[in-house]
């Protein structure tokens, strides 16, 4: 309430029926026509996604002392590492690059054939896949997210918790996306 009592609250908001332009609009703060993703989704084998020239919301948390940390669905640009969550203003990311994926399995039919899309990365160009022989295979991908978000922020309130946080958990299944946002004090 203190945070919403200092700053702006939003009272409503207007959303694209797909994927891509609304995720656009929520990291950047513009409509979809102006980022570049408007109106179609990203189809995942082609190379862009939105320019690196837009700030996406996550910068400019970075910029005020936050750490910031995402899980699940990107779906924003993969063709090169200029495009991933972590060049996007994102300390850590653990999820997936295309607009679905099998929910046990992690293998994505939409990059032209299937393939494993779960990778896990932290600052910098450290994208690693994990593989799929890995201990997540078969596992729920909405139980790893939420795994991952709570690590997260256990790691947070012992490491960092000096230091303000925002944890995006973003999914496929549209009613359970989340930001949670943590100011100390």
């Amino acid at each position: 309430d203190a945070l919403a009592a200092s700053g702006a609250t939003l009272e409503s908001y207007y959303t694209q029926p797909l994927c891509s332009p609304s995720r656009a609009a929520l990291m950047t703060g513009r409509y979809p026509s102006h980022t570049g993703l408007g109106p179609m989704v990203l189809l995942d084998p082609y190379g862009y996604g939105v320019p690196p020239k837009e700030v996406f919301f996550p910068q400019v948390l970075q910029e005020t002392g936050y750490r910031t940390h995402m899980v699940g669905k990107w779906h924003l640009g993969f063709c090169d590492l200029r495009y991933a969550p972590t060049a996007r203003g994102f300390d850590t990311w653990f999820g997936y690059f295309a607009a679905q994926q099998d929910y046990y399995t992690h293998i994505s039919e939409d990059a032209g054939g299937p393939g494993y899309d779960l990778y896990t990365a932290d600052s910098g160009d450290n994208i690693e896949l994990i593989l799929p022989s890995s201990r997540y295979n078969g596992s729920y991908g909405l139980f790893l997210h939420v795994n991952e978000a709570a690590r997260i922020i256990k790691d947070h309130g012992k490491n960092h918790a000096d230091k303000p946080m925002c944890v995006g958990r973003f999914g496929d299944l549209n009613r359970v996306n989340a930001l949670q946002v943590h100011v100390p004090g």
